[in-house]
This record gives structure tokens, C-alpha cells and sequence, in this order.
């Protein structure tokens, strides 16, 4: 396993760690940790550009689309699918980036196999 110490991960461009031994993941940063940190924890190095989830405009439309289809049909006691198909004209572009632009703000990073020491 390679490692690196604080100094050097600084250097390379990381900004985050976390423990391997724990589902999960508190991160720490880098800049933060002392030696004490290291006495009964081990650290590896978090991925140095953070990922967002993202959840697309067909992803929002067929919830909805089964949500309400599902709904409508309980309470109307319809059994065709016209509300279905008829929903499946919905555009949901716009609340899909507002769903994104609120994601962004909640980016995270995934564990490296690089440890990081003191």
C-alpha cells in the first residue's frame, strides 16, 4: 500500500482522509489532523476531486409518473393506464436542476488505497 505523510499529501493536492476500518465515513481534513489522531486510528487518503450525485430529468419523471399513476388509481379505482401515459408528457428539466444544483452543495469522496501518516 502506498504512503504518503500530511506533508506530501498536502503537496499532491488532498484534501480529505477517512478510516478504512469503518462503514461509514467521517472525514477529516488533512490540514487538520495532529500526531494524537494517529495513535488508534488509521488513515487513508479520500480522492483528491469530490463526486456529486445526480439524479436526472427521465430518474425524476418516472418516480413521479409511478407515484401519481399509482396514486390516481387507488383513489379513482381506474384500471387503465391513461393517467400513466398521459404523465409521460411531463418535462422535468427544471426541477431535475434544481435537484442537481442543491446535490453540488453535498458533494463527498470516496476512500483511496493510499495511507496517510503522520
Amino acid at each position: 500500500m502506498e504512503k504518503l505523510t500530511i506533508k506530501q499529501a498536502l503537496k499532491e493536492g488532498y484534501t480529505h482522509c477517512g478510516s478504512p476500518s469503518k462503514e461509514w465515513q467521517s472525514l477529516h481534513k488533512v490540514e487538520e489532523l495532529t500526531i494524537a489522531d494517529f495513535d488508534h486510528q488509521t488513515f487513508v487518503l479520500a480522492s483528491k476531486i469530490p463526486k456529486t450525485f445526480t439524479f436526472s430529468n427521465d430518474q425524476i419523471k418516472e418516480l413521479l409518473i409511478d407515484v401519481i399513476s399509482d396514486n390516481e388509481a387507488e383513489e379513482s379505482g381506474r384500471d387503465d393506464d391513461n393517467v400513466y401515459e398521459a404523465l409521460k408528457e411531463l418535462d422535468c428539466t427544471d426541477i431535475s436542476n434544481q435537484v442537481d444544483a442543491i446535490l453540488k452543495k453535498h458533494c463527498y469522496w470516496t476512500l483511496t488505497d493510499i495511507e496517510l501518516t503522520f
